[in-house]
């Protein structure tokens, strides 16, 4: 039979933790109880009371005496937390292990504290004398930061009197520097650094990136009088304002830095600065006296024929300027045109509206004969104007167009037109000849040869001539008087072109 014995490697009492190797004596094989292990040695943590069946090469088996493993019983560590082991992204916390001789945690320090910041199961093996033994886990839970941002609603550069509004993103509770606003958004109207606190569900906080606010000064916007503000018609004032960039003035949108002002009303400036921002001034009244507005008076028609004249006269003052540079108060007018007159009084100083005078000119006249202005008492000749609205003949004075003239003179026509203008022709020169007395005085017996004879006064000469399809006629030349001649039994006169009968000879 084998000779069955177990030898343990040190002491069979050891705390927990602990642990002790026993082995059987030799032999072919093993059987531990309890257990049931098979092999000549195992190593033994837990109390109990150990045997082992060795069994030699010929089958033969004996069972060992039995030996008693004691453990001895000891505290488990316990891990202490310095705060909550749930917490944000950059916080941490310290694990305290209970009181032991050498520590071993988790994360493989061996201090007694250790400080956790990051996620996980932590725990600690502690060796004290009264045994080892291994805590309970300990879960820390880091959450992450919230992003934070803070959005402006518009441009973060503006004129004074603006304003932007900053909107966190969104979370459970919010912090903004400077000012300690609490709300999701807050309205900036001053320049500076903003920045937003923002809390999650979580509980964990993060702060944005600065948002920068400039506010930039409105110009001050001030107008300066050149002089009293209040003035008589026909003054000024010039209204400059303060420095800028550029001026926008009310009324009358100039945009210059000085106007000048001749109208009564209030006046406003709008300044602008190199950065933009404007800034309006406050109103500066200006008064104009009221003037009673001078008036022309007119000694007559204002409109008249070329040569005609009329006096215009401009209401009481001390002093007068007329459109034409005369500075009476009455002034002669010829010509036609537009004229006004300004006027100086104890009120102030007005423009008349205009008078208009009107010339019309004088129309040409011409008195045209119808034929020779020259003829035999017996004849006429007819005279016409040129054309108008009424007419006069002088002498006589016909108001006919057409004048019939029997009568030797100097004929004129006056002439009126449309208008009421009036001229004078140039004379016409009516000669009217007039016809002799044609007698014959017989010297002697009136039958006598024809070859010569004797008239009263003169040698007649004797000629022949012959018209065409009469007889022969025959001519005496009578110096003085012309031509005495026979025309059958019938004697005539010829003085030039002109014929007289003068009876039968």
């Amino acid at each position: 039979m084998p000779t069955a014995t177990i030898t343990p490697n040190g002491p069979t009492t050891f705390a927990p933790g602990g642990s002790v190797t026993l082995t059987a004596s030799a032999g072919s094989s093993y059987l531990w109880s309890p257990g049931n292990q098979t092999t000549q040695s195992i190593i033994v943590n837990q109390a109990g009371v150990y045997t082992v069946r060795v069994t030699n090469s010929t089958g033969c088996s004996a069972t060992s005496s039995a030996l008693t493993v004691t453990v001895t019983s000891s505290t488990v560590p316990t891990i202490t937390a310095s705060g909550a082991t749930t917490f944000c992204t950059g916080g941490s916390v310290t694990l305290t292990a209970s009181a032991g001789t050498s520590y071993l945690w988790s994360t493989g320090a061996t201090t007694q504290s250790i400080t956790a910041s990051a996620s996980g199961s932590y725990s600690v093996t502690v060796v004290s004398a009264s045994g080892t033994g291994t805590s309970a886990p300990t879960v820390i839970t880091v959450n992450p930061l919230p992003s934070v941002t803070a959005t402006a609603s518009g441009a973060t550069t503006f004129c004074q009197g603006g304003s932007v509004t900053l909107t966190s993103s969104t979370g459970s509770s919010y912090s903004w520097t400077p000012g300690g606003q609490t709300t999701q958004a807050i309205n900036v109207t001053a320049s500076g650094t903003y920045r937003v606190t923002m809390t999650n569900s979580n509980g964990c906080a993060n702060i944005s990136q600065a948002v920068t606010v400039t506010v930039n000064p409105s110009p001050t916007a001030t107008i300066t009088a050149s002089g009293p503000t209040t003035f008589n018609q026909g003054g000024n004032v010039t209204l400059t304002a303060s420095a800028g960039s550029s001026y926008l003035w009310s009324p009358g949108n100039q945009t210059t830095q000085s106007i000048t002002v001749t109208q009564g009303g209030s006046y406003t400036v709008r300044v602008t600065n190199a950065n933009g921002c404007s800034a309006t001034s406050a109103a500066t009244v200006v008064t104009v006296n009221s003037a009673t507005v001078p008036t022309i008076t007119a000694s007559g028609s204002t409109t008249f024929c070329n040569g005609g004249t009329v006096t215009l006269t401009a209401s009481a003052g001390t002093s007068y300027l007329w459109s034409t540079g005369a500075t009476s108060r009455s002034i002669v007018v010829s010509n036609a045109g537009s004229y006004i007159v300004t006027v100086t009084s104890a009120s102030g100083t007005g423009t008349s509206a205009p008078t208009i005078v009107t010339v019309n000119p004088l129309p040409t006249v011409t008195a045209t004969p119808s034929g020779s202005t020259t003829f035999c008492q017996g004849g006429s000749v007819t005279l016409t104007s040129t054309a108008g609205s009424s007419y006069s003949w002088t002498p006589g004075g016909q108001t006919t167009q057409s004048l019939n003239v029997t009568s030797s003179g100097s004929y004129r026509v006056t002439m009126t037109n449309s208008n009421g203008c009036a001229n004078i022709s140039q004379a016409v020169t009516v000669t009217v000849n007039p016809s002799p007395t044609a007698t014959i005085t017989a010297s002697g017996p009136t039958t006598f040869n024809q070859e010569e004879m004797q008239y009263t006064y003169r040698k007649c000469r004797k000629f022949l001539f012959v018209e065409p399809g009469e007889s022969n006629n025959t001519i005496y030349n009578c110096y003085t008087r012309g031509l005495l001649y026979s025309k059958g039994n019938k004697w005539q006169w010829m003085f030039g072109n002109i014929c007289r009968n003068s009876g039968n000879g």
